[in-house]
């Protein structure tokens, strides 16, 4: 349960500029804009129009441990997305 607002459209949510982008699965460097979806197990998959990145990260295990899944998630898209702004 994500347990902040969010904006969603069917499927997908929206990082927003309230600087809980992290807790919506999408990393905390990630602009505005970006918008995607983490899926079961720590699945992601997000697009940022601003950078012009996008990112797909699947894994082959369902990791349902509930501090370390969102942490990985929140690490790899903060990763990504800083490595598009230093472009």
């Amino acid at each position: 349960m994500i347990r902040t607002p969010t904006a969603a459209s069917l499927g997908l949510i929206l990082a927003g500029d309230d600087g809980r982008s992290h807790l919506r699965g999408l990393g905390r460097t990630v602009s505005p804009l970006a918008f995607g979806h983490n899926g079961a197990g720590g699945q992601l998959a997000w697009a940022d129009p601003t950078t012009g990145l996008s990112l797909g990260y699947v894994t082959d295990g369902y990791d349902r441990h509930e501090i370390r899944q969102p942490r990985r998630g929140t690490a790899i898209s903060s990763i990504a997305a800083d490595c598009a702004a230093a472009r």
